[in-house]
């Protein structure tokens, strides 16, 4: 009996604290207006009407309903596209409990989270009164024109006034609304590619040949984010959407691994159409991640862009690389990273140069592919440095145990290039006609002439041809794109050159001979880079300078003496047998060879 009594006067839960009770997490009766506790101590008892209380707000649930209300009596097509979503889609992201939360974070951050909190206090201060004024009315007014709704500009002031909304006979014959399913909606391409797409198995393997492959002649990805993203996210799903906070790195580690998923898979020789279903899976995933042009963007979606250019250009689309890498030129510009005021706060040594100078890259080497005007204009660079060596990066692993004799020289390579980014901007700003074409062709070789004391050794064009083999070390791949790049920039310059050269003496014509020692040299290179990194496949952006090297050697040809015929001939078989071995990889490698076929038997 007494334990029966005892358990009577324990003292129930309150349902709100005082405000001294709260701070001192002291138990409350609640009793007002002062309670038990507030009482035997003689204090002061408040009780702080806006004060948050625990568990979701009053009324929130009924807020939702009302919402959900509104929206389906209002909004044209509404139910039927939601119920589309959640019948199709949805499902596996709904039972998921990481994308649960991340569909929870999203909803309370949103607009509408906000008003609906702001209506919910609205109705928290309103008099009972208030509340129940003019609510005959407000049904009647639903029955009688089929919609309804708060006004919104006088809610706050006048919390009195409740008014009917445009009217529709929705509510009245619910079998009106009916309208199309967005077909994003109806395929799942929204949540299947967002939502649903886990990151591969294989995801560490394909980084690790990423910053082996292309991280060194393209340094534009911060390594350690990646990294840090991919472990967070390595078993899990990637539940983001363009306007997310994280959506920029989210996107650049989508494009990594389109960008790389050829590369991985040729390193154990399974190729073909399952390696390119994956980058364009992966593609896609990366390319929702990007914010449209009146959205908030950052430097990580500039990132991403200027990866899905490169796998573009690998799968043939010209036309979506030059949209992307335009895109990706205007919005660097529109931040403002190449103007002076950027220069000594964001744009100084680190990430956003790098980025801002390979988006000049790759812009002036597309739009010499394509014969058009390159967003970004060599002014652009006018007020940035050229990367700064980092002595930490500058040497490799130990081959067989014999150190190298030189460092990599890595970043080096990568500021020549852009240096000639800049030859190849200018020529495509240039018009290339008569006895101009020859003045702006000097002109370039005379200033590339002067830069060749600037690049390493064993990428001097001008060195002769036998110093490639034994006596010098083997060329590192992005040492070999670079050179590649010169001679490509040289030889189609020398071709402008060789019509002022026509009835000279064969030992008169100094551009027809560079012209024949620079696809000498090409025919070398590759060569030795398909023989010491046979899983190095060539990048992308490399089918452009193939492609200018085999065009310029077709008009080459007709233009050298009869002797040279036969090593023309040859240089272009061996050539196209090379391109060949690395045509599995990339879609644009196999159609080059096909042309060159093509141009072969035309001859």
């Amino acid at each position: 009996m007494d334990k029966h009594l005892e358990s009577n006067n324990q003292r129930k839960r309150a349902s709100r604290a005082c405000d001294r009770c709260r701070s001192q997490r002291s138990k409350c009766d609640g009793i007002r207006p002062s309670c038990t506790s507030c009482q035997r101590s003689s204090q002061a008892c408040t009780y702080d009407s806006y004060v948050k209380k625990r568990g979701l707000p009053e009324g929130y649930v009924r807020g939702l309903e009302k919402l959900f209300a509104l929206s389906v009596c209002n909004i044209e097509g509404f139910e039927d596209i939601v119920l589309g979503m959640l019948e199709s889609s949805a499902r596996p992201v709904w039972f998921n409990g990481t994308a649960s939360e991340w569909l929870s974070a999203s909803w309370k951050t949103s607009r509408l989270f906000g008003e609906l909190e702001k209506l919910l206090h609205i109705s928290d201060v309103l008099p009972t009164s208030a509340k129940d004024k003019g609510t005959p009315n407000f049904l009647d007014n639903a029955e009688n024109q089929g919609s309804f709704g708060v006004v919104t500009d006088s809610a706050a002031s006048n919390a009195d006034t409740i008014g009917v909304i445009a009217a529709s006979s929705s509510l009245v014959n619910p079998e009106a609304r009916v309208s199309q399913v967005p077909d994003c909606l109806n395929n799942g391409q929204i949540f299947s590619s967002i939502y649903t797409t886990r990151l591969p198995p294989q995801l560490f393997q394909m980084l690790e040949t990423y910053f082996a492959v292309a991280h060194p002649w393209f340094p534009i990805v911060a390594k350690h984010n990646i990294l840090r993203l991919s472990c967070l996210h390595a078993h899990d799903f990637v539940p983001q959407v363009a306007a997310s906070p994280e959506s920029g790195d989210h996107a650049v580690l989508w494009a990594i691994l389109s960008y790389t998923v050829t590369h991985s898979l040729a390193s154990v020789r399974v190729r073909g159409a399952g390696a390119l279903s994956l980058a364009k899976e992966y593609y896609a995933v990366s390319r929702n991640l990007i914010p449209s042009e009146n959205e908030n963007y950052e430097l990580s979606h500039v990132q991403a862009l200027l990866l899905l250019t490169l796998v573009n250009m690998g799968l043939e689309d010209w036309t979506a690389a030059r949209l992307l890498g335009d895109q990706a030129a205007r919005m660097v510009l529109a931040m403002g990273l190449g103007t002076s005021s950027s220069t000594s706060d964001s744009i100084g040594p680190g990430q956003e140069m790098t980025v801002f100078l390979a988006c000049f890259v790759i812009d002036s080497l597309l739009s010499f592919r394509l014969s058009h005007l390159p967003s970004m204009h060599p002014i652009d660079l006018a007020v940035i440095d050229l990367l700064e060596d980092d002595e930490s990066e500058n040497w490799g692993f130990c081959k067989d145990g014999v150190l190298p004799l030189q460092p990599l020289l890595a970043t080096r390579c990568f500021n020549r290039l852009v240096e000639l980014a800049q030859v190849l901007n200018k020529i495509s700003r240039n018009v290339w006609t008569g006895s101009q074409a020859a003045n702006l062709a000097h002109k370039f070789l005379v200033d590339l002439k002067g830069w060749n004391e600037c690049i390493p050794r064993e990428c001097n064009t001008n060195e002769a041809e036998g110093s490639h083999s034994a006596q010098r070390m083997a060329l590192l791949p992005y040492e070999s794109y670079f050179c590649l790049t010169h001679i490509a920039t040289l030889l189609w310059l020398y071709l402008r050159l060789i019509p002022g050269e026509q009835g000279l003496h064969p030992l008169q014509r100094p551009a027809v001979d560079g012209a024949l020692r620079l696809l000498a040299q090409s025919l070398s290179i590759v060569s030795q880079q398909s023989e010491d990194f046979p899983l190095w496949d060539f990048p992308p952006l490399l089918e452009v300078v193939l492609r200018t090297i085999v065009e310029q050697s077709l008009m080459l040809r007709h233009a050298i003496e009869p002797s040279d015929i036969n090593f023309l001939g040859w240089w272009f078989d061996e050539l196209r047998q090379k391109i060949l071995t690395i045509s599995p990889t990339w879609p644009a490698y196999s159609s080059l060879a096909y042309a060159m076929e093509r141009w072969q038997q035309s001859e």
